[in-house]
């Protein structure tokens, strides 16, 4: 009985060590990490993309568009890496881009909630890590679309000062007879 009962003790502690292994490790075999479970892609797509250095954040917002738009997500990058923000992005496929967001964020929670579920603290750490990545993106893409909006008032200025300086004007009536 006391052998039994040491058997018993010994395999239960190699279960359980063998869980908390398998938990730190991240334990990919059963839980996707963070990034997998926000975008749909797998990790093989993801470090390509990573390599092409885009950042978390443009992968997370570009994978979203592509799932609502049936695009490759290299597509939507190849926009991003031309210069067009994130809204005119979202334009050009008839989208909303608030509404791509509120999609972005669902997905990050349900990875991070799904995380927590299965104490994976590598895929917590991921998830929140791809969040501040894309409030990042969001602030950037605040800030280039103030800068168009600035540059597209002063051209507009330039226009009228330029039509007030002309030397037609201040001549009214008198001066075309």
């Amino acid at each position: 009985m006391k052998k039994l009962l040491t058997v018993i003790t010994l395999v239960s502690a190699f279960v359980f060590a063998c869980s908390l292994y398998a938990n730190a490790q991240g334990n990919t075999a059963v839980n996707k990490n963070a990034m997998e479970n926000i975008t749909g892609m797998n990790s093989k797509a993801l470090k390509g993309l990573e390599a092409k250095h885009f950042g978390s954040g443009e992968i997370v917002i570009a994978s979203a568009i592509a799932k609502q738009t049936n695009q490759p997500v290299g597509s939507i990058l190849a926009l991003r890496k031309q210069g067009l923000g994130w809204g005119e992005i979202a334009q050009k496929y008839n989208l909303k881009l608030g509404e791509v967001m509120k999609s972005v964020h669902a997905s990050i929670n349900a990875a991070e909630k799904n995380a927590k579920e299965t104490h994976n603290a590598k895929a917590i750490r991921e998830a929140q890590h791809v969040r501040e990545q894309v409030q990042n993106e969001e602030k950037m893409n605040m800030r280039e679309m103030m800068e168009n909006r600035n540059q597209e008032m002063n051209q507009h200025e330039n226009m009228l000062n330029h039509r007030n300086n002309s030397p037609l004007e201040g001549m009214g009536s008198r001066g075309m007879k």
